[in-house]
């Protein structure tokens, strides 16, 4: 009777339990900020539905921080947040998904605004905004693909300097020369390959950083960033836009683009700042940055029959 001497298999590891207080806390608490980040034009920003907005997000959101630190089951482990090798990393992902996906909106009306009514925009049609972010894309997808190579060369946290030094050229370009399309095309293709090569080189340095069992905590803690940037980004530059817009002729004014391209290449160069201290004060990580790669290829080859 083989199967009466069947060893016992592992014990079954303990539930996880769902994090409500935290879940409620942070969803709550984005909702508040971003509502009035949004509204906040429209409703007067020293309105009691803006301040309310705000202040309660805000205070929501220092509550869903208290409760994750104490939890035994946090729903976001916010130590990774206090890490010197990571810190930074989220910091990045935040600031430049802030500028980039918040640039996103701007762009596109600006390029379809009637420049013989207005004196600026570039006046095209859906189809020829479509083609104009082409270029931008292609530049992002490709430098993203040629992370790794990038990488192994130059070292990962140079790589993510690099992205966002050229991010801010691409930005901060728009502010000085934005009537010419081939120069909007440009620039919008330089700072899309910035953000390619970010999008690469950010992911790498952060799961490189992690132990096994840590990555996918470690994953969630910087999608959970990014994401937020681009909440707070999208939020900003709505009500920047609402702003400047002009009552008689219900478009933003020229000089409210300036300022939001303005306010996103701030926030590249705050980015720029921290991966360049980043790239300084780490070593240069060539082999190490494929320790992981090299690790389980090698056991791949040793498990081989």
């Amino acid at each position: 009777m083989l199967w009466l001497r069947t060893e016992p298999g592992p014990r079954p590891a303990a539930a996880q339990r769902m994090d409500w207080p935290g879940a409620l806390l942070l969803g709550l608490g984005l909702v508040g900020m971003v509502l009035a980040l949004s509204n906040g034009a429209g409703w007067g920003w020293t309105s009691t539905r803006t301040l309310v907005a705000l202040v309660g997000g805000a205070v929501l959101l220092a509550g869903w921080v208290v409760v994750e630190l104490r939890t035994n089951q946090p729903l976001m482990d916010l130590r990774y947040l206090f890490r010197p090798r990571l810190a930074p990393i989220f910091l990045i992902g935040f600031l430049l998904y802030f500028a980039y996906l918040g640039s996103q909106v701007p762009n596109a009306t600006f390029l379809a605004l009637p420049v013989s009514r207005l004196g600026y925009g570039l006046g095209l049609t859906p189809v020829g905004i479509s083609m104009a972010f082409v270029s931008p894309f292609l530049a992002a997808t490709v430098l993203a693909a040629l992370t790794s190579r990038i990488g192994r060369v130059i070292g990962y946290p140079r790589t993510v300097a690099l992205g966002t030094v050229l991010f801010v050229v691409g930005v901060a370009g728009l502010v000085f020369d934005h009537r010419s399309l081939v120069a909007f095309i440009v620039l919008n293709s330089i700072s899309g390959a910035g953000f390619g090569l970010i999008e690469g080189a950010t992911r790498t340095i952060v799961v490189d950083e992690l132990r096994d069992g840590e990555i996918s905590v470690g994953e969630g803690i910087y999608e959970l960033s990014i994401g937020l940037g681009s909440a707070f980004g999208r939020a900003v530059v709505a009500a920047i836009l609402t702003a400047h817009t002009t009552p008689h002729t219900q478009f933003v004014s020229e000089h409210g683009y300036e300022v939001v391209w303005s306010v996103l290449a701030v926030a590249g160069v705050v980015g720029a700042v921290t991966a360049t201290a980043y790239a300084v004060f780490r070593r240069k990580s060539t082999p190490q940055t494929d320790s992981r790669v090299v690790d389980v290829e090698s056991r791949v080859r040793n498990s081989a029959p």
